[in-house]
């Protein structure tokens, strides 16, 4: 997960490194595994992925795998290797799932979550590095609430639980060619 104090200025994780500067210049990296016991390896760059594949079919199969979580993506740059989807309204529900599990916002003062106590916008980024024939998909996704009765000046920082970058990610695998 990235925080910058200055988020606000910087809206989306799509936007976030060429808006912002470069990432910062030490990596942080995790081993989490979900409540499925499936294990993904997480940085501040997002959630890593390898296959055994062409960096080719993996850029396909990434830029569908976004369209079929419901994200179609409106960066496609096949010259940066990047996918993504910016400004995405995230409703209370999005693919059967609560937004309160998908996003970690913080919560009110009578405990309700505040994922869904406003409106919540993500922005989902994917980057292809690594070998010709074991690429690496970095996939982050970042969001923001602006708490009901407020303004985009007082927006607040979510933390992506890793469930849709766990998403997009699965359905790259289903669409990799196997060797």
């Amino acid at each position: 997960m990235i925080r910058f104090a200055h988020l606000p200025a910087c809206i989306g994780a799509a936007t976030l490194l060429a808006a912002c500067g470069s990432a910062a210049a030490t990596r942080h990296d995790m081993t989490v595994v979900d409540a499925s016991r499936n294990v993904s390896r997480q940085s501040d760059y997002g959630i890593r992925s390898t296959y055994a594949a062409s960096r080719d079919s993996v850029f396909v199969a990434l830029a569908q795998a976004y369209a079929d979580v419901g994200l179609a993506p409106d960066l496609v740059d096949t010259k940066e290797n990047i996918v993504a989807r910016k400004q995405i309204l995230i409703p209370r529900v999005f693919n059967g799932t609560r937004a309160s599990a998908l996003f970690s916002c913080g919560e009110t003062a009578v405990g309700t979550s505040l994922a869904e106590s406003g409106q919540l916008y993500a922005s989902a980024r994917s980057q292809i590095s690594g070998e010709f024939d074991h690429p690496v998909v970095m996939t982050l996704v970042d969001a923001y609430v602006v708490p009901s009765g407020g303004t985009s000046s007082n927006a607040l920082h979510c933390g992506s639980t890793g469930t849709i970058e766990s998403w997009i990610l699965k359905k790259v695998a289903a669409r990799v060619p196997e060797r």
